[in-house]
Formats: structure tokens, sequence, C-alpha cells
């Protein structure tokens, strides 16, 4: 049977559905539950400007699923619920892991013997907030200088010999990958020196840059080409070519990998850096020549830190430029000379966990030799 309009039963009884979807008629409402609030979380100091956070996960829906997203906090004053908004949020919180799994998380860039006071809430995909966590409270250590561990190497085209090794990288595991010009090779250790496997031969022609993403996987700079390994050496993909376009290289030296998964390439002759994806895929560049801020003179290394910041060794200039992820100015130092902060053609910059600056000082001498050294 058919009414008027010719609509028939089904339409009808799906049109008085749709209708009473406002009215209290059993239909399932819309995601009001929030996350659970964290009550473990726990710090501790790991530097002089870093404290280690753990917490129990919470779920999407109280202690069930995986909730969307943190928002990670710490003051010098206590946090309540009255400050939470105004104490400092740290970037880069991890992405949930599914409900009662145990979280961690560095936050850095603190004042060394300081107290701070550190608390979290998280969120649903709908936008429910947890309630406060329990506030936990750590005292940053003095700072330190590094100390001398140790060293290995000698020089020689064997394994554990080095042939003009430019620069080094560590993974999470702590294994040490070491760059070599001249055996055109990257050689793989574990962290007390024990050669463990090599790779490039023909394949390489001229290593200089390397760096490994939180997937283990290797990157190295050579020439106007940037390889991409997995742990053991075996080949995954490759992207560049020589010129000045997009995604091309004049010569790329220094190679990084930021806390998203990002490449960071500094390509010298064309006086830029390069931002890529893991893939390959060309995201932004910045840079062109000059001594001006943002302007390069040979940009031969690169560094990433924990949030996300860059750091460019503007080797002419005797300087060290710092910029957001996105390639925005945000400061400098070094001038020519031997002094304290001074330069005289930098060639390499590291970061640490604590968010400390090591710079590579060639014509002064402050780093050079055929061994790997490792300091703590």
């Amino acid at each position: 049977m058919r009414d008027q309009r010719g609509l028939g039963p089904t339409v009808i009884l799906a049109l008085l559905i749709t209708v009473g979807c406002g009215r209290d008629n059993g239909v399932t409402p819309s995601d009001t539950t929030a996350p659970a609030s964290v009550a473990d979380l726990a710090s501790s100091a790991t530097s002089h400007s870093s404290v280690r956070l753990s917490w129990e996960t919470p779920g999407d829906d109280g202690t069930k699923g995986t909730a969307a997203e943190y928002d990670v906090r710490y003051s010098t004053a206590v946090i309540t619920n009255a400050n939470f908004g105004s104490a400092t949020r740290s970037p880069d919180a991890p992405i949930p892991s599914t409900a009662r799994a145990r979280e961690g998380f560095n936050v850095i860039g603190l004042a060394e013997e300081t107290t701070y006071y550190f608390a979290l809430k998280s969120t649903d995909e709908s936008g429910n907030w947890s309630e406060l966590s329990n506030v936990t409270s750590a005292t940053t250590r003095s700072a330190a200088p590094p100390q001398f561990v140790l060293n290995w190497g000698s020089p020689g085209s064997g394994d554990g010999q080095f042939d003009f090794p430019l620069r080094v990288a560590v993974d999470g595991s702590g294994n040490v990958y070491v760059a070599e010009l001249i055996n055109q090779r990257i050689q793989k250790f574990d962290n007390a020196g024990t050669f463990l496997t090599k790779w490039g031969g023909g394949q390489l022609g001229r290593p200089e840059g390397v760096a490994v993403d939180r997937g283990g996987n290797i990157y190295v700079t050579d020439g106007t080409v940037v390889h991409k390994f997995d742990g053991t050496g075996t080949f995954l993909t490759q992207w560049g070519s020589p010129g000045s376009g997009d995604g091309e290289f004049g010569y790329a030296r220094g190679i990084a990998v930021g806390p998203s998964g990002n490449i960071y390439v500094a390509d010298e002759t064309n006086q830029r850096i390069q931002k890529f994806n893991d893939a390959g895929t060309f995201l932004a560049k910045w840079g062109s020549h000059g001594s001006s801020d943002g302007q390069f003179q040979k940009p031969v290394d690169v560094a990433v830190d924990g949030s996300g910041n860059v750091y460019i060794v503007d080797r002419t200039n005797d300087r060290v430029q710092k910029f957001s992820s996105t390639g925005t100015f945000l400061t400098k130092w070094g001038s020519p000379g031997s002094g304290e902060g001074e330069f005289d053609f930098p060639i390499g910059i590291a970061v640490d966990g604590a968010g400390r600056v090591y710079v590579a000082d060639q014509a002064n001498r402050r780093f050079r030799s055929l061994t790997v050294r490792v300091l703590s």
C-alpha cells in the first residue's frame, strides 16, 4: 500500500526514524564517556634538563579502548585544575596506546637543579576530556661536562678500521653506525665498539651523512642521492638526483631524522635545507646564499632535537643556526675564532636527549680522530 505521495511503508518507516532521532526514542546517543584519569603518573630526573614520565594508559571510554591524545603539562608550581591550562605544555607527547599499557615520555628543555611538577589529561575522538591526573614532581640534576668512556678503531680498511670516517648515528638500542668516505661503506657496532656488520662496497660512492629513524632504518647521503636501508644494511629505497629543483641535490652532506619521522638534508652547494618524509617525498626547503639570518655559506650538517627544532652547521659563516621544523629562523650563535663559543670551519653537529648541542670544530681541532669516541 502506498500513500498519496507514492512512498512505500519501508520509506515511511525510515523517515519516521530519522525525524525522531532528536527525541528519546531508544536511539544510541553520541559518545559522552571520557577517558579515565591517570592515577599512577610517575617522574624521575634523567639529566640536568630532562625528566622521564611513565603511567598506565587510560582508554577511550574509561579504561576501555584507546584514547586519542594526551595533554602533558609541567610547572615549577604545584599543578591544580585551576592552573593546568597555564602550565607549560610539553610538545610531541606520545600517541596513546591501548588501555592498561605502560606509557613513557621524556620532557626535555628544563632548567638544571629545579623542581618541576607534572600532570596530564587525555581526550577521546569526541572531545571528552579526562579529569586531571595525579601530580608528580622531580628535580633535575646538576649539569656536568661529558666524560670520556671509551674509543675504538684504527686506520685501515678491515672490519673495525676506518679511512676518513665522517659522521656517526646511534639507534634506539645503542648500536653505532659510521659513514666512511674513503672505504665507501657504513660500519655497524654495538655500544661497546664490537663490530657487527658493514655494507656499501660498490653501492655507495661518497657516503657522508648517516641517520637512524625510530624504526631502526638507516639513511645515508651519497653525493646527490639519499639511500635508505634497514638496520642490517638491506637496501629499501633511494631518492634524489643532481640539480637545484625540489628533491634534487647539489651536494647532500649531513642528514637527520626528526621526532615525527621527517628527514632533513643539508644541501651544501645549493645553500639550503630540504625536508622529506621517510619515503623520500619532498615536503619543504629553506635557505639561500649569504650571511643574514636564515642564509648559509656551506651548510654541512644538521641535527634535530626532541621538540623538532633543527640545528644547522653554517660552516663558512662559522656559526650554528636554529630553526623550527618548518624552517622558521629562531636563533644563532658563534663567530670566527678559537675562544669559547667561537668556531673555525665547524663541520658536524649533534643534539642529545637532554637538549645539549655538540659541535665538531674542525680547524680548531677540537674533534679530530680516526676512532669513534664515546662520551657520557
